[in-house]
């Protein structure tokens, strides 16, 4: 859930879905990350996290969509 109104909003859903990555819930820190990026779309720490939970989950596409979208800025 994003905290509406905050500057850092999208550090905090990022945040959240590092800890969920660390604890190796993938699925679950998916949303974070890309309500992250859908508040700051050049986040980098969000692309890596989306990075990080698709090739966990086998996601090949979605984890190179992410990495052209950091050598793309």
């Amino acid at each position: 859930m994003a905290l509406k109104g905050l500057p850092d909003s999208a550090r905090l859903e990022a945040d959240q879905g590092r800890v969920l990555e660390e604890r190796k819930c993938y699925k679950e820190a998916r949303p974070y990350f890309e309500k992250a990026l859908s508040l700051q779309p050049k986040y980098l720490q969000a692309h890596l996290g989306m990075i990080n939970v698709a090739a966990a989950l086998g996601d090949k596409e979605l984890q190179e969509k992410h990495q052209k979208c950091m050598t793309s800025w």
